[in-house]
């Protein structure tokens, strides 16, 4: 049997005030049984927050959360987080990523990183084979 793995790390800046009411934001999730949120830790330079793949992060929940961080406190921040979907064993359609930009205005998500290679690819293909039927 094959487990499946969700692993992000990132570090949080702000003062230590912002870094507490964050901290609370955490603290009060974990007495929900749908938060998702994956494991954090005060760091020198802010709130380290990351999934080593055991807790079952949902990226969103995360975004949305230091989206309201950002928003809370009109932070002109521009904060990124990179996940990996990986697998114990080696499975067809098992290993992905992908980023989300966060600001106090809102989120943007990148897609799969293998959807936009193949995205890319296929253009190219097209550009190539319109090349390759124009006579000259």
């Amino acid at each position: 049997m094959a487990d499946y793995y969700t692993q992000y790390s990132e570090i949080v800046p702000g003062t230590q005030e912002q870094i507490k009411w964050l901290l609370n934001k955490f603290e009060e999730q974990k007495d929900n049984e749908f938060s998702e949120l994956g494991s954090y830790a005060t760091d020198t330079k802010g709130l380290w927050i990351y999934d080593e793949g055991m807790d079952g992060s949902d990226i969103g929940q995360v975004a949305d959360l230091l989206h309201e961080y950002l928003a809370h406190f009109d932070l002109d921040h521009e904060l990124s987080i990179s996940w990996a979907h990986t697998c114990s064993k080696p499975r067809l359609d098992s290993f992905s990523g992908g980023a989300v930009a966060i600001t106090k205005k809102g989120t943007a998500y990148c897609a799969d990183p293998a959807d936009v290679a193949m995205k890319k690819l296929k253009a190219l293909r097209l550009t190539m084979d319109d090349s390759l039927s124009v006579s000259h």
